[in-house]
């Protein structure tokens, strides 16, 4: 597991991949079109995704990048649809601007990690 996946497990309330830490990683990734947004431990209230993020800013947007880079898309497009936040917000927020919006996207980006390291630790 890398430092992400760690840290993902950790904010889950685990210690290490275990019984009880893949049953709650699988069901993210059969929880249909809500995946992260179904109240998991760490990941429900927006003060505690947005400090996540901040921890973890450089292994989620490095993870971000590699994914929008899988995709063929970009990261502002890929950030813009999981936050549901326009474009130019997103930008801003990536260059540094806050905004009101900040919390929003900083909320996506930590759910995008929990339901990646989810799919990878379940290889689903």
């Amino acid at each position: 597991m890398d430092n992400l996946q760690n840290a993902v497990l950790t904010q889950l309330g685990y210690d290490e991949l275990n019984e009880g830490s893949l049953k709650v990683l699988l069901d993210i990734t059969v929880s249909g079109a809500y995946g992260a947004d179904t109240n998991y431990c760490g990941f429900t209230y927006m003060e505690s995704t947005s400090k996540f993020y901040d921890t973890n800013k450089k292994a989620i947007d490095a993870l971000v990048l590699s994914s929008a880079s899988r995709t063929g898309g970009t990261v502002i497009d890929l950030v813009s649809s999981e936050s549901m936040v326009s474009t130019s917000k997103v930008e801003s927020f990536f260059m540094g601007y806050g905004g009101d919006d900040d919390v929003y996207i900083k909320n996506a980006l930590a759910w995008f990690a929990l339901e990646d390291t989810a799919h990878k630790l379940t290889e689903q």
